[in-house]
C-alpha cells in the first residue's frame, strides 16, 4: 500500500497522449462543424421545392363535413375531373 502514491506507477496520461486526445477532439469538432454547414447549405439550396402545380385552397368547390366523435373532418372536391 505504501507504493501506491509513488510517481513510478505513471497513472494518468502522458503529455503525448494528452496532445493526441486534444487533436482528436479538435478534428472531431471540426467534422461536426463541417457536417452542419453542409446540411445547412443542402437544406437551403434544395429546400421544400416541387415541380408539380399546387392547387390553391380557393379552387375548392364543394366541402363535405363529417364528424368523428368530437372531431370535424372536411372532404374537399375540386373542379378538375380526373
Amino acid at each position: 500500500m505504501a507504493n501506491m502514491n509513488k510517481k513510478s506507477l505513471k497513472q494518468g496520461k502522458t503529455k503525448k497522449q494528452y496532445e493526441n486526445s486534444a487533436k482528436a477532439t479538435f478534428y472531431g469538432w471540426c467534422g461536426v462543424l463541417i457536417m452542419v454547414v453542409i446540411l445547412a447549405l443542402f437544406s437551403l439550396l434544395t429546400g421544400c421545392t416541387t415541380t408539380k402545380k399546387i392547387n390553391k385552397c380557393c379552387d375548392k368547390e364543394h366541402v363535405i363535413t363529417e364528424w368523428d366523435g368530437d372531431r370535424q373532418i372536411n372532404w374537399y372536391s375540386s373542379s378538375e375531373e380526373k
